[in-house]
This record gives structure tokens, C-alpha cells and sequence, in this order.
């Protein structure tokens, strides 16, 4: 199926909690390109026990010191690196880099056995207001001719 027939899924925010088994839950992976990140490892913690990503695909762009972090246990488990330099900061380049990092980890991911792909910038944090359970009954139940789910995006703006 092609992205343009697919259907799309909402997530709502759900109400109450939702209990799923950990062998109901999809595999959840999550795709990112980053440069000279803050604090990617607490970014990946919150990620992998919170949410429960069981596998991440990261372009680290200009940030080979990233190497040492992402290539020791355990991260080197759950992270498929890939190391680029000199890129532009130019923001339509950037999101047409995005669009090609995640087309190329897709085929990655299915080989993986991951059934979603989460596509996140690392300044930011996916939450589930409703629990972590609701995020995983909702893409459980997602159409199975679904490629596309879309989840609520709230900004924080500092005062």
C-alpha cells in the first residue's frame, strides 16, 4: 500500500487507563536526526521505560562524540546509529534530510520486526497523558491499512 491510500489514524487523548499485555503491545520504534543534542541519554531513558521504545534509528549529524554513548551497552541494543558531517542548518533542507532518514530506517525497522515507526525530534518528548497503555491499544487498533498516525502536538512556550 502507498502512503497516499492508506488511512489515517488519529490518537485521541482516551480516558482512563488502559492495561495492555506486554505481548499485545506493538513494537514501537522511534526515528530521529540529531545534532549536538543536550542530553540524548535521558532523552532515550524517558523513551525506552516510559514509553517503551524497543528500538531506536538515529542520524547524528556533525556529533561523532555521540559515538561513545550510543555504541556501549546498553545502548548499543536498542540503537541503530548512523553518523553524517557537515550538513546545513537551513530548516527546508533540514526537513527534506528528516524525510530521507526516515524512508531509509523503514525497511530497517520492518526487518527489525517494528510495527510502528515514531518519527520525534530530541527536543522533544512523546507523552501519554492517558497512560502509556492508551498509545499502545491505540495503534493496536489502529486499521490494518493504516501508515499514518497523527498525535496531538502541545508546545510549551516559556513565559
Amino acid at each position: 500500500m502507498r502512503p497516499s491510500e492508506a488511512a489515517t489514524v488519529t490518537l485521541g487523548g482516551g480516558e482512563g487507563a488502559v492495561s495492555i499485555s506486554e505481548r499485545d503491545r506493538p513494537k514501537l520504534g522511534m526515528v530521529l536526526m540529531t545534532k549536538r543534542p543536550l542530553d540524548l541519554e535521558q532523552w532515550l531513558c524517558y523513551h525506552r521505560q516510559v514509553i517503551g521504545v524497543e528500538r531506536f534509528y538515529i542520524q547524528c549529524e556533525d556529533t561523532p562524540e555521540l559515538a561513545s554513548l550510543l555504541l556501549r551497552p546498553p545502548w548499543n541494543a536498542y540503537v541503530d546509529a548512523t553518523f553524517v558531517a557537515k550538513t546545513q542548518r537551513d530548516y527546508f533542507v533540514q526537513m527534506d534530510r528528516q524525510a530521507v532518514n526516515v524512508a531509509c530506517c523503514m525497511p530497517r525497522a520492518r526487518a527489525a520486526g517494528v510495527e510502528w515507526l515514531l518519527h520525534i525530534d530530541d527536543d522533544e518528548l512523546l507523552h501519554a497523558p492517558s497512560g502509556v497503555g492508551a498509545l499502545w491499544a491505540a495503534l493496536r487498533d489502529a486499521p490494518k491499512g493504516a501508515c499514518d498516525a497523527h498525535v496531538k502536538n502541545l508546545e510549551a512556550v516559556a513565559p
